[in-house]
């Protein structure tokens, strides 16, 4: 189902699940951190579940840059390699040449904090997919740059390029505006389009992508429980009139947002209140669609996928067979 036909009770309670279960991996892997880190660490093991998990996600938001010119370095440097790992692991075809401008999100844009892809379109697929990279001026108040590094730091950034990139939205749509129908990109769906690229972060992790390492996993995991908490969100505020304090409240202390995201949520939930639940909703049925592929080599899954373009989710499972 699309989260527009699925009832506000049940994605609550989805979401709800969903938030209680990645707490609990996100403990394991803040864990499974603080073995790595040897018995002379400051951070003890017997510390509580909710103490280790801060030591790591501070952790892991204390790894990142510190100015415009090294943070576009290090997204360009990770989309070449993702796309060198997808190809190498056979995860997916990747079609040639490579058509991608990669660029810090102008100033101008309402989005500049967030960036986003913007696919050429079936009308002309070789145009170039533009990338642009949220950014922070380096003249901002240093509490915004460092509320902002922090929140897109190395392990983020390592992990959301498989999201945005590479077998995320830039092959998506580079593949769809080739081989699907053009009114399927004219009219994508967000479940589809949102629910890919949350799956394949871990699709790509689990095939030793930045080698899996804690901190990255956790970011994605962090990532996951964003998800499940902008659903979350979105039915409190639309059916049961939760305001901005309250949203951010939840999102800071149940969703442990980091400080961009949080902030950043209020004006999604009210100008987007369907397509934030998009990737909750979407990543679910991907699992399902994934579980049930047998034994079918992953690439040729994977691409069956990407050819299909960004239809309903009901309409995907027969088009893979093709």
């Amino acid at each position: 189902r699309s989260s527009a036909s699925m009832t506000p009770e049940r994605l609550r309670q989805g979401a709800g699940q969903e938030m209680r279960q990645v707490r609990a991996l996100m403990v394991a892997e803040a864990r499974r951190w603080q073995r790595g880190l040897g018995p002379d660490s400051a951070v003890a093991p017997d510390l509580s579940d909710d103490a280790i998990l801060a030591a790591a996600l501070d952790a892991m938001e204390a790894d990142r840059e510190g100015n415009q010119a090294a943070f576009l370095e290090q997204f360009v440097t990770l989309t070449h390699a993702s796309e060198r790992f997808v190809v190498e692991n056979r995860i997916a075809t990747v079609p040639q040449p490579t058509t991608l401008y990669i660029a810090l999100s102008p100033a101008h844009f309402s989005g500049a904090a967030v960036g986003g892809v913007y696919p050429s379109g079936p009308f002309d697929p070789q145009a170039d997919t533009l990338f642009y990279i949220p950014s922070v001026p380096d003249d901002a108040p240093a509490e915004a740059r460092e509320g902002f590094y922090r929140s897109f730091n190395d392990h983020f950034n390592a992990m959301i390029i498989s999201h945005e990139m590479f077998p995320g939205h830039y092959l998506q749509y580079k593949v769809a505006v080739s081989e699907a129908p053009p009114v399927r990109s004219l009219f994508s769906n967000g479940v589809y389009t949102e629910g890919w690229g949350s799956f394949v972060e871990e699709l790509l992790l689990d095939a030793g992508w930045v080698d899996n390492v804690p901190l990255t996993r956790l970011a994605h995991l962090r990532k996951r429980l964003e998800n499940a908490t902008r659903a979350m969100v979105s039915v409190q505020v639309h059916t049961a009139g939760w305001d901005r304090d309250q949203v951010l409240t939840f999102a800071r202390e149940e969703g442990l947002l980091a400080p961009q995201f949080a902030e950043n949520l209020w004006q999604r939930v009210v100008n987007s209140p369907l397509q934030i639940t998009d990737y909750y909703v979407g990543w679910a049925q991907f699992q399902n669609l994934y579980a049930a592929r047998g034994d079918r080599p992953l690439i040729e899954w994977v691409d069956a996928v990407l050819r299909a373009g960004p239809v309903p989710m009901d309409l995907l499972p027969p088009l893979l067979d093709r």
